[in-house]
């Protein structure tokens, strides 16, 4: 990826972590440039999410900040690795706008999510034929084979093999408007509670 196609989502996450470390650390861009052996653009420019960073000028200014957490440190490490990483989701055309790839990132990105949702099931823990059954009465219909299939990809998260793990909190009415027909809301609420049984997933119903 150019310098020219920059910020990305993580390039922005990465130089705000790195501004606000600076800042914590009662720094100036001009002690981080100094750091560097660099001009004081460069270090604006990678906080600002327009530069990448190398390995080992990522690790001067970690040590320059007095970043002690090896967790912290293992992370923001990783998000400058993957700053140029083409998601799958980045073919998926005009039917996925900016803000929801943006989302898939952060998602994508994280080890832990926590979501309520008052009004449908949680998109997470939707079975095919009920995101199906709400796309096709909200989408056009050359986009929901599309938008199923990247809802379905991102289920692929809910495996435990990968550490991710999943909290939602179901307001109960959403159970009552599955709708659909009948197997369709036998199926949905039954895949609920098989996922519930798994170790990395908790669900929870509000009364």
């Amino acid at each position: 990826m150019a310098q020219s196609d920059m910020p990305t989502m993580r390039s922005r996450r990465l130089g705000g972590e790195l501004r606000q470390l600076r800042l914590d650390a009662g720094l100036k861009v001009q002690d981080a440039a100094e750091a560097l052996e660099c001009g004081q653009p460069k270090i604006s420019q990678i906080e600002n999410g327009k530069r990448g960073i190398r390995p080992l000028d990522l690790t001067t200014l970690l040590n320059l900040y007095g970043l002690d957490d090896e967790r912290q440190r293992a992370s923001l490490k990783r998000l400058a690795k993957e700053i140029h990483k083409v998601d799958w989701w980045s073919g998926q055309g005009p039917f996925l706008h900016d803000v929801l790839k943006d989302y898939l990132t952060l998602e994508a990105d994280s080890q832990a999510v926590r979501m309520f949702e008052p009004m449908v099931i949680p998109g997470l823990l939707q079975t095919e034929a009920y995101m199906r059954h709400l796309y096709e009465a909200a989408s056009p219909a050359d986009q929901v084979e599309s938008l199923v299939q990247t809802r379905m990809k991102r289920k692929e998260l809910l495996d435990d093999r990968l550490g991710f793990r999943l909290r939602a909190v179901i307001d109960a009415p959403a159970l009552h408007r599955i709708g659909g027909g009948p197997d369709l809301v036998a199926g949905q609420l039954t895949h609920l509670l098989e996922a519930g049984e798994s170790s990395n997933i908790s669900i929870q119903v509000l009364p």
